[in-house]
Order: C-alpha cells, then sequence, then structure tokens
C-alpha cells in the first residue's frame, strides 16, 4: 500500500507551537520573523521533522507572526455593543431575514475574532456613510434589491494543473442574498475547478484585497534561504493561506 493510499489510522496531522520573546537590540522586528521561518525551514529541509524513522512527512506549512495585542475590556464591550445594534437595525430593516441568522451565527462563529471584528467594524463604518479612504469595497445600492445580480471579481488562492501556487481571478455574479450566504464563493470555486485548478481554496473578494496586497508587499521585501534537501515525499512547501469570507454588501 502506498503512501497515497494510506488508512485514516496511519495519518495524524500534528501541531508546534513555539513562542519566542526577542530583545531586538535595534533590529528590525519584520529580520527577526524572517531568520525564525528560515530556522524551521532548514530543520525541515534537514529531515528532523522524521529524524530516523520510517515515517514521512505529507505536507507542512509555517507561520511565523506577531500575536496581536488584547484590547482592554471597556473597548469589548463597546464593540460588543456596537456589533449589536448594528446588526439589530439591520433586522429590523429588512436587510437580514430570520431564517438566515442560525446560518449567519454559525458562519460568524467559525470566523477568526479579529477577522470578524474588522469585517464589522467595516461593515458599520459604511453603513454610517463615513468610510474611510482604503481597499476598495462591495457597497450596496441606497434601495438594495435582492434578486439584482450584482458582477463581481474573486480571487482565489489555489494550485494549478502545474502543481505550483496561482492566484487566478474569476468574475461572478450574485444577488444581494447570495452574498449574505457566501454563494458567490462558491460559484468562483466551480469556475475555479472547471478551469482545472485544485483545492483547498482560499476566496478573497474585493472587500479583502489589503489581505493580498499586504502579502505581495512582504513577500516582495523578504529574502528566504531555501532548504537545499527537500522533505520527502517531494513537492511544494505551501506557507498557510488565511482568508475568510466577507458576510453582505455591507448596507
Amino acid at each position: 500500500m502506498d503512501s497515497y493510499h494510506q488508512n485514516a489510522s496511519d495519518v495524524i496531522k500534528a501541531r508546534l507551537t513555539l513562542d519566542v520573546t526577542y530583545l531586538l537590540s535595534g533590529e528590525p522586528a519584520s529580520e527577526v520573523l524572517d531568520r525564525l521561518r528560515e530556522m524551521c525551514e532548514r530543520a525541515i529541509g534537514e529531515g528532523l521533522l522524521t529524524g530516523s524513522t520510517s515515517a514521512e512527512v505529507e505536507s507542512w506549512a509555517i507561520d511565523v507572526s506577531m500575536p496581536a495585542h488584547p484590547r482592554p475590556d471597556s473597548e469589548n464591550a463597546a464593540l460588543e455593543a456596537g456589533i449589536a445594534a448594528y446588526l439589530r437595525q439591520r433586522i429590523e430593516d429588512g436587510h437580514l431575514d430570520a431564517e438566515d441568522i442560525p446560518a449567519r451565527l454559525a458562519r460568524y462563529g467559525l470566523m477568526d475574532s479579529e477577522t470578524f471584528v474588522a469585517e464589522m467594524r467595516e461593515r458599520m463604518a459604511m453603513a454610517a456613510g463615513d468610510e474611510a479612504p482604503g481597499p476598495a469595497r462591495v457597497t450596496a445600492p441606497d434601495d438594495p434589491d435582492d434578486s439584482r445580480e450584482i458582477e463581481m471579481r474573486i480571487a482565489i488562492a489555489c494550485v494549478n494543473a502545474s502543481g505550483t501556487s496561482d492566484l487566478p481571478i474569476f468574475t461572478v455574479k450574485a444577488t444581494q442574498e447570495e452574498y449574505d450566504l457566501g454563494i458567490h464563493y462558491d460559484k468562483a470555486e466551480t469556475l475555479a475547478e472547471e478551469a482545472g485548478y485544485e483545492k483547498p481554496f482560499v476566496c478573497f473578494d474585493a472587500a479583502q484585497q489589503h489581505a493580498i496586497t499586504t502579502c505581495a508587499i512582504a513577500l516582495g521585501a523578504a529574502q528566504f534561504t531555501r532548504p537545499s534537501q527537500p522533505v520527502k515525499p517531494p513537492g511544494d512547501s505551501l506557507a498557510s493561506l488565511h482568508g475568510t469570507r466577507a458576510e453582505g454588501f455591507g448596507s
């Protein structure tokens, strides 16, 4: 039986948590993080994940970052009240149907907390009409029509037919209700599969393009030292990708 037809009990996923506190002594934090990533990649390239065992590494991913500072309780309380008021207003205005609330709660519960907060702040600012200049966003008309389709472009992080990482863009149409439920992502993923791209898919719409530009800038500035010895079995390593689905047009 080859490595691609192992029983489920023969395959495990492991996570190593390494917290490091640095005294920078004048060094840029970005360079210190880059060197930490290089150290991990070099160790993987030298086979230290399996050592002298007969186990093989099927895939691996590294995410080197600095955790966000926790918000004070007073800010959390104000944020909770603001989000609750915003959602209550959407329900009263008829922009959020009662039957959609369970699915919405489940989707929000599975989101990363900081991603959820950023999304809610963005939508509340748009609803208040005082949106600050920044990344392009999908906006709704003053009198939304749930049956009207909006054309939008979706970028999907995935693997192409050559087995390398790719970021194709697809154009889809979705109604307000479909957007609220994340169906515009499903449509884009269907187009990606039809075009020969492989899962996993991570979708980004106009409201999340800042995540792509931020990564592009960081990758352009960073210089990595790739391990000279590949991990067995050979294959491209994939760094962690974090994409979220934006909920609603922000109306």
